[in-house]
């Protein structure tokens, strides 16, 4: 057996996603205690990864050496992968080392079990990638809604029994039950971006009747009134990706913070004002400062919180047309609404 380093990319320099605007004109920066060899360990995450690499994670991309389709559909790693750095060169170059091995005449078995090492916690966002989110006012407006409640009550939870009128009995038996939530708006136009969609819970149909259908609830994570809507619940699965910086110049500001508080910490879940027309995708990695919002001192905070002061960085994991979801992944304080995003 011997063992050879092969390198996970051999595209030619010039295949490379260029830099937006000379955002990235500046050589990679290596951290300060970047491994020559990292064995990748079960629950790491991508980004994790990448902080032990580069002092700009959202970099990852341009150490690997990735063109644009690649970025797209990456190549994954998974626990047990030996990570190789070699500094020799104009850049840095990181790759994956692999064992060659003389096969005898012989049927292999390969377990299939290993699962690839996510960008960011799957278990974080996996609720958010298979809700909604963001909804057309005049489709919840239309969708099927809770008229009854068993024993005349006015709220509900797991193991009830709701009335639902309008529930079409070909789409399935399992809905997700949600109430409108607050409208997303643009700080600087005012613009209607879209409305919040407040995930209640979970129902699975009982039995169709004449004037209504009955419906269980399966989960609720919230209180379940009369009137909330019914949306078939749809199953995606979890999609890997990468870190890096948009393609385009972003400019915008966080509209809202997930859950209702008014504030956002690390993993948290924060709205933005740019979506899919922005040409932002999963991935792409921000900078947020204190924005206008913050244009004065907040009482018992000291100077720190002056506008434009460097918050951290969020990734964006799922868009909409003119909206989007990221999650903090560094912040030195907490993330909050009229924060300003950028270019990182």
């Amino acid at each position: 057996m011997r063992k050879s380093i092969i390198s996970l990319f051999l595209f030619p320099c010039f295949l490379l996603w260029p830099p937006v605007g000379g955002l990235q004109a500046q050589p990679l920066q290596l951290a300060p205690d970047a491994p020559d060899r990292y064995v990748v360990q079960k629950g790491d995450t991508l980004w994790a990864i990448s902080g032990r690499y580069l002092q700009s994670p959202w970099r990852w991309p341009e150490l690997w050496g990735m063109n644009k389709e690649q970025i797209k559909n990456p190549h994954l790693i998974y626990p047990g992968d030996v990570l190789v750095l070699d500094r020799r060169g104009s850049a840095p170059r990181l790759s994956k080392e692999m064992e060659t091995v003389k096969l005898s005449p012989q049927v292999r078995v390969e377990s299939s079990t290993r699962e690839a090492i996510p960008t960011i916690p799957a278990s974080a966002i996996r609720p958010f990638l298979a809700k909604p989110l963001v909804v057309d006012l005049q489709a919840l407006h239309g969708a099927p809604r809770i008229v009854a409640m068993q024993e005349g009550r006015v709220i509900a939870s797991a193991g009830d029994l709701l009335s639902v009128a309008g529930l079409p009995q070909d789409q399935g038996l399992l809905w997700d039950i949600y109430e409108l939530g607050d409208a997303l708006k643009d700080p600087g136009t005012g613009e209607t971006l879209g409305h919040e969609a407040v995930h209640l819970g979970t129902g699975r149909i009982v039995r169709h009747e004449p004037l209504a259908t009955v419906v269980e609830v399966v989960d609720s994570n919230q209180e379940i009134l009369l009137g909330a809507r019914l949306v078939k619940a749809v199953e995606m699965p979890y999609v890997n990706f990468v870190p890096k910086a948009p393609q385009r110049r972003i400019t915008g500001f966080v509209i809202s913070t997930y859950g209702g508080s008014t504030e956002a910490g690390p993993t948290a879940v924060v709205a933005i004002n740019k979506g899919k027309r922005d040409g932002l995708e999963p991935g792409d990695v921000l900078r947020v400062r204190a924005g206008q919002g913050r244009a004065t001192v907040e009482r018992g905070r000291s100077a720190e919180a002056a506008p434009d002061q460097n918050i951290g960085l969020i990734m964006v994991f799922r868009t909409f047309d003119r909206v989007s979801y990221a999650m903090v992944m560094q912040a030195n304080r907490q993330v909050a609404p009229l924060d300003t995003i950028e270019n990182p």
